[in-house]
């Protein structure tokens, strides 16, 4: 699955935030909220920024989804320990 980014309008205060940080990606629209450009992420660069984002987003309105390869990694792990 490609990684995307999705803003929550119900909680978006508008600090604009996310759009200072990663304009070729957020916006604020006219309603003075943010909005993502375009939310599929394909290269690593682009996912660590999107992270950065997500970190700052003082409301936490944004969210990064379809980052579940660590966390399927993760399980396994403690499936070995018995």
């Amino acid at each position: 699955m490609t990684p995307r980014l999705v803003v929550d309008k119900k909680v978006c205060g508008g600090a604009g935030l996310c759009a200072a940080m990663y304009p070729e990606r957020f916006r604020l629209g006219d309603d003075g909220l943010a909005e993502a450009l375009k939310s599929g992420l394909t290269s690593p660069e682009d996912i660590e920024a999107a992270e950065d984002v997500v970190g700052c987003c003082p409301t936490e309105a944004i969210t990064l989804l379809g980052l579940d390869e660590d966390e399927a990694g993760d399980e396994n792990d403690g499936e070995d320990e018995d």
